[in-house]
């Protein structure tokens, strides 16, 4: 279980609290979609039916951190290889 939640800038002006709070019991609950054994980076994809917008949850492991963003925000980390698979897997058929 991770230490500490931090909501990124734009998860924080795209989604309500309780939208992100809805997003971190899920993800709690069900636990991550995609894995990147390599950075340890783990992310999950979790998206509103009335819009089409898009929360992330990325949980470094070695950081035992949290982050709620967006997927633009994802590309901003420094994580890029874990964003390249994590949309080649999202954009996948």
């Amino acid at each position: 279980m991770p230490d500490a939640v931090v909501v990124r800038p734009s998860a924080r002006r795209r989604f309500s609290p309780q939208e992100r709070a809805e997003c971190l019991s899920n993800y709690i609950s069900s636990g991550p979609q995609f894995r990147d054994d390599e950075t340890g980076v783990v992310l999950s994809a979790f998206t509103r039916w009335d819009t089409e917008r898009v929360l992330l949850v990325m949980e470094v492991e070695s950081e035992s951190t949290l982050y709620l963003l967006t997927p633009e925000e994802l590309l901003e980390q420094e994580y890029p290889r874990a964003a390249d698979l994590f949309w080649a897997w999202w954009t996948s058929p």
